[in-house]
């Protein structure tokens, strides 16, 4: 039953067209383009709501919990540098959002830093991502038995249904992006 993982995969690639779209922008801005404050105001709630809210929140109080239950270590181990990778996704997040409204009123200074900001955090989001999908994700699927992954997929659905309508939104959103 490999439906789990290829499903936090899934998500990822969705993530990945944000990313995507977020380095475009910081291309966009370098280029001498006002910065699409708009654009980042989505791209913010999307991984907030989306990215944060409902993947990492599968990862780590469904995934990460069954694997320390397996004998995968926490601390010093792959979810401890996973969790501590979110915590920094999550720091440059709330980097980006505090830049950001000085660099939309034409804080020339913010908008740099706003920029680098994004271009670390599109680094840090791409790395995270290759690790979780080529050495935890198979790392998961040979510990977990069919069993375990289809009670996880159900607690999956679970928490997808929970915000529907705004999960909707951000897929709908984050799929816009080819």
């Amino acid at each position: 039953m490999a439906e789990l993982c290829q499903s936090l995969r899934a998500e990822h690639q969705l993530i990945q067209r944000v990313l995507n779209a977020m380095a475009t922008e910081a291309i966009r801005v370098d280029n001498g383009n006002p910065l699409n404050g708009i654009f980042v105001l989505c791209a913010l709630k999307f991984l907030r709501e989306f990215a944060d809210g409902v993947h990492f929140q599968k990862e780590e109080t469904v995934l990460f919990v069954r694997l320390e239950q397996m004998g995968v270590p926490r601390g010093g181990g792959p979810i401890g540098i996973m969790l501590d990778e979110h915590a920094q996704v999550r720091e440059m997040v709330a980097a980006i959002e505090l830049k950001l409204e000085p660099a939309m009123h034409g804080d020339g200074e913010a908008a740099h830093a706003l920029v680098q900001t994004i271009r670390d955090s599109v680094v840090l989001w791409r790395a995270h991502i290759e690790r979780e999908d080529h050495l935890l994700f198979p790392m998961a699927e040979q510990l977990l038995g069919d069993r375990q992954k289809a009670e996880m997929l159900a607690l999956f659905g679970e928490m997808e249904s929970c915000g529907t309508a705004a999960s909707q939104r951000q897929v709908a959103w984050a799929e816009s992006f080819g």
